[in-house]
């Protein structure tokens, strides 16, 4: 099922920072227009669980094209690992 695209964001903070204007936008974005978060790549948005957990907890759907195959759970499994 083809998608329109909405925005193109891009975050330049570095990975380890909890403030993240652009994700913020492409969060409240998402949930104006219902539409799903694609994220180039996971270990890029952060290397910190507490943003992967806020991220999760957001209720916006979303999706990593580097790992698409990811789950919630498998992305949690993976940040509590470190290996992302």
């Amino acid at each position: 099922m083809p998608g329109k695209l909405i925005a193109e964001l891009t975050e330049v903070e570095n990975g380890r920072k909890d403030d993240r204007p652009k994700l913020i936008e492409a969060l409240r974005l998402c949930r104006v227009h219902s539409a799903i978060l694609v994220i180039a790549r996971l270990d890029r948005l952060a290397r910190n669980v507490t943003l992967i957990s806020r991220l999760m907890e957001s209720r916006v759907e979303f999706v990593a094209a580097d790992c698409p195959h990811a789950n919630r759970l498998t992305i949690h499994i993976l940040a509590g690992n470190s290996r992302i």
